[in-house]
């Protein structure tokens, strides 16, 4: 009786603990099932953290020679928001991808970095492949493939991200992009005499004009076109914008106490249609520059002389575009 008993004991003994190896290979292979499970593909032109989505406004880079390249990818207007990698071009550029998980061997040239910046402007993510830099992370899983270069058309494709952040916790991060990338806050050219600069492309001002509308308020035309449709249209009030000192375009003014105008200067298209919609006022909702000055000196009445230099604006199809102007003369009043 008592053997059968110490029998019985111990099959259902043996029975438990078949039943906790069992439960435990399961959760061991749920587990490395979900570890294993492949991400969805990054979608294209975006980075996206923990699952959200964030369209790559601006790519930039530097070129800090040898090869090593810092790139820029905003994610906000502001450019806070933001990832910046820093590679070499023959070690990182190559087409293959490469393990994030995995710290480089010695050699010349930048090892890999990986960065993201929250929209308020801190890191999140600090991530470094040198050699003995245990102070800094790598990936716990991911690959990271690029081709081309940033000088001409770059392709970046940041597979099954997932890395510990600055906050302690697990983060997941992808990243595509391919196009070309602008060198890092290069300025335009400067702006050639009585022309409109729009994306590279040169217009001859044909005709200046302007309407008072008192208070020391004008409206300035730069007629690009016989029938005056296409145009740069600006508002400014001469006591305030017309002084010989720049403008900053990526700022709105400060309320102005009476009826003085704020800056607004917008390019039309051929066929009269609106295509930037800036304005200074602090009120409104509309855009700003991206980069940018209007230094605007003399009157509409005599001589005028306006600059607008390394103007970078996006336009009212969502595209980023560069305008530059110089203008100086008379101008004529609009009947």
């Amino acid at each position: 009786m008592t053997k059968n008993l110490f029998l019985a004991s111990c099959a259902k003994a043996a029975f438990a603990l078949a039943a906790v190896v069992m439960m435990s290979t399961v959760f061991t292979s749920c587990s490395k099932d979900n570890d294993d499970e492949p991400k969805p593909s990054p979608k294209a032109g975006t980075v996206t953290i923990d699952g959200a989505e964030k369209p790559i406004l601006k790519a930039e880079y530097k070129d800090k020679a040898d090869g090593n390249y810092i790139l820029y990818f905003y994610l906000s207007d502001d450019h806070k928001e933001k990832v910046i990698m820093q590679l070499n071009k023959d070690l990182h550029m190559t087409g293959h991808a490469f393990n994030l998980t995995e710290r480089e061997k010695e050699h010349a040239g930048f090892c890999w970095v990986v960065e993201y910046y929250k929209p308020d402007g801190t890191q999140l993510i600090d991530t470094y492949g040198a050699p003995g830099e245990d102070d800094y992370p790598v990936f716990k899983i991911g690959t990271l493939t690029i081709s081309g270069s940033p000088d001409g058309t770059l392709n970046i494709k940041l597979e099954n991200g997932r890395v510990e952040g600055t906050d302690g916790k697990e983060h997941t991060l992808t990243i595509s992009y391919s196009g070309t990338m602008e060198k890092y806050g290069a300025p335009l050219p400067e702006p050639k005499a009585n022309t409109v600069t729009l994306d590279g492309a040169e217009k001859p001002i044909v005709k200046a004009e302007y309407e008072d509308h008192t208070d020391g308020n004008y409206r300035l035309f730069l007629n690009l076109s016989a029938d005056g449709k296409e145009k740069v249209e600006i508002d400014l009030n001469k006591d305030l914008h017309m002084n010989g000192s720049p403008v900053d375009l990526t700022k709105r003014e400060k309320k102005h106490e009476g009826d003085e105008w704020y800056w607004a200067a917008d390019y039309h298209n051929p066929d009269n249609s609106l295509f930037t919609n800036t304005y200074g006022d602090p009120d409104s909702n509309s855009d700003l520059y991206l980069t940018g000055t209007l230094t605007v000196s003399g009157s509409p009445t005599g001589t005028i002389n306006i600059k607008l230099e390394n103007g970078r604006v996006k336009t009212n199809d969502r595209q980023k575009r560069t305008l530059t102007i110089s203008y100086s003369g008379t101008m004529t009043e609009r009947e």
